[in-house]
């Protein structure tokens, strides 16, 4: 019985037929025939590959352009949404801003209340302010709007500008609301009509209302060298990321000591029974926060000036 390993003699007799003529096809032509054809095949081969591949590249990129035309239709049509929208509170915030005018003229509300009005009045205009450059944006660039502190000019506007000096008016409006705040809060204290404490509060949001303005006009002055070619992309965006946690340490610092003060009166206060302990723990476990606080942005600014 034969091996199932061992050739039959019809492959064998058909093997030899196929060396026999591959070596007459060889002495009649030549080896090196068969090369020159096989790269020729090969490169057909490489071409339509290459080509597949480009197709396919070109493909993925119409689809992506395609993608980003619909999104910013999209976007398009939410912002003529948003900017109507915006354009109604603006009229209500007006309309609110005149009546309370007229009670104010008549002696039934203060200043105080005006000023909220008016208040209202800047917020609204400036959030609508900021969609219409969104739509401007949009529709001079045919993308989506980018507000990032490097993000090109497109044509000679400058919008990520533009909109700083929007947040620059509203920062402004507000220190100068909460100031004129402040006065009135003072001359309450003067009277006695309000506590000390209540002094310092109003005093404290106008600090920090003044440190949020400055950090607008310190980023729209970052925004100015980079467009001028003062300063390259790396440095504008790691100087973008310290601004910010540089004003919020400020602003911790001046907290935690109003808290620390807070809490020394409070403590008085419980001595003397005027207060109950829940007060402290409280003060307490607010400073405790605020101090917990400033050390992670103090270890921010730390890692990112290493």
């Amino acid at each position: 019985m034969q091996d199932i390993h061992d050739p039959s003699p019809e492959f064998t007799r058909f093997l030899e037929w196929q060396t026999r003529t591959a070596v007459r096809r060889a002495a009649r032509f030549g080896a090196e025939v068969r090369a020159p054809r096989a790269a020729a095949r090969f490169a057909k081969i490489a071409a339509v590959v290459v080509a597949s591949v480009l197709a396919g590249a070109s493909a993925v990129v119409a689809a992506e352009h395609i993608q980003e035309g619909r999104e910013l239709r999209l976007h398009l049509e939410t912002n003529r949404i948003q900017l109507e929208l915006a354009e109604r509170r603006v009229e209500r915030a007006e309309r609110e801003r005149v009546r309370v005018a007229g009670l104010r003229d008549e002696g039934l509300v203060g200043d105080g209340e005006f000023a909220r009005a008016a208040g209202e009045v800047l917020e609204a205009t400036v959030a609508r302010d900021h969609a219409a450059l969104e739509r401007d944006e949009m529709v001079a660039a045919r993308r989506m709007p980018d507000r990032a502190i490097t993000a090109p000019v497109i044509g000679r506007r400058d919008f990520v500008a533009e909109h700083l000096m929007l947040d620059i008016e509203h920062a402004s409006g507000r220190v100068d609301r909460l100031a004129k705040e402040a006065e009135r809060v003072a001359a309450l204290a003067g009277m006695g009509a309000v506590s000390l404490i209540e002094r310092e509060r109003s005093e404290a949001r106008v600090e920090e209302a003044r440190r949020s303005l400055a950090l607008e006009q310190a980023q729209l002055d970052l925004r100015t060298s980079f467009v001028q070619g003062a300063i390259d992309a790396e440095t504008c965006v790691r100087q973008a990321v310290l601004l910010p946690l540089e004003s919020r340490r400020e602003g911790l610092a001046a907290t935690i000591d109003r808290t620390q003060s807070e809490l020394e009166l409070a403590r008085e206060r419980y001595r003397t029974g005027l207060v109950p302990s829940r007060v402290v723990d409280a003060l307490e476990a607010r400073l405790e926060e605020e101090r917990a606080e400033l050390e992670m942005v103090e270890a921010e600014l730390e890692f990112l000036g290493s």
